[in-house]
């Protein structure tokens, strides 16, 4: 997991010192798990580039020399992993002349945290980024960056479901047909009929938008996420004193993400795909970038 960077980008409260908040972060997050946050996506968008974490390699010991008496084998020495995304620099205190008085603190779970103070507003805006994005889809399933994103507001096993336990065998039946997809040959129309069978079934348990219901009843508003080439971030607007519930609610959505209702949602992403299409802007910005040098070959 060291090879993503994870930030969150935060406007202080009125009167509240940067120290105070990171506090807050630190008992709120770190002791309740924060450090899963974001692990889902960290793991599903970097294993195929990057691999899975592992202990720091070794070189191998060379031969010993042919000589009368072998001379024994020098000691390995540690060879330390670089990471593929280097952290920022801390910043504790203001620099004077920032007009955004902006500070970067780092939590024990490794989170980067930007706080900038905005006396205009009781609310605290958050941008949890992760640096991966559509560069890191693997080859033959482009979009997937985007369509995790998507997931991540489908809820968790106690959240967005009737009955977990019911719901969960035709998740799983599910996932093991999409699975069956991917064989050479796969009678393609029978398993997408399964597919929307098994979904239907699914959706018996499911309850959709509850996360939203949930984020709404405690005041969270302008819910909402994008991902782009290098970056997903997911973006909420938190009451001053929610923002402990808030963080409950995002360790749970990452750390315990369940993908339910995936089928459907690829109408969603379609309709997206069809707005895009009729703005010229981004039908610019998609060819320029496909051609450019952000383009996921490089």
């Amino acid at each position: 997991m060291d090879v993503v960077e994870r930030r969150c980008f935060v406007c202080l409260l009125p009167g509240q010192s940067s120290d105070s908040l990171v506090e807050s972060w630190r008992r709120t997050c770190v002791t309740r798990g924060m450090w899963k946050c974001l692990a889902a996506f960290a793991l599903v968008a970097t294993t195929t580039v990057c691999g899975p974490a592992s202990k720091p390699e070794t070189l191998p010991a060379p031969p010993a020399a042919r000589e009368a008496v072998a001379a024994p084998a020098p000691v390995a020495k540690p060879v330390a992993r670089v990471k593929a995304v280097e952290a920022p620099a801390l910043v504790p205190e203001r620099i004077e002349g920032d007009s955004t008085k902006t500070t970067i603190h780092r939590l024990s779970n490794g989170m980067t945290v930007y706080l900038s103070p905005d006396p205009q507003v009781p609310l605290v805006s958050a941008h949890v980024a992760v640096r991966a994005g559509s560069r890191n889809d693997p080859e033959l399933s482009t979009g997937l960056a985007h369509y995790l994103e998507h997931m991540l507001f489908k809820g968790t096993t106690r959240l967005g479901s009737l009955d977990y336990d019911k719901e969960k065998p035709h998740l799983e039946r599910i996932a093991s047909l999409y699975g069956e997809l991917r064989k050479p040959g796969a009678d393609r129309d029978h398993v997408l009929r399964e597919i929307d069978s098994e979904t239907q079934k699914s959706a018996e348990f499911a309850v959709p938008n509850e996360l939203d219901q949930l984020y709404a009843r405690i005041g969270v508003t302008g819910l909402n996420a994008f991902t782009d080439n290098d970056a997903t971030v997911y973006i909420s607007r938190i009451p001053k004193n929610r923002l402990a519930q808030w963080a409950r609610i995002e360790v749970q959505r990452y750390s315990d993400a369940v993908f339910r209702l995936f089928w459907p949602e690829l109408e969603a992403v379609y309709e997206e795909k069809n707005r895009a299409l009729d703005n010229p802007n981004r039908r610019w910005r998609e060819a320029s970038r496909s051609s450019g040098p952000r383009s996921r070959d490089l």
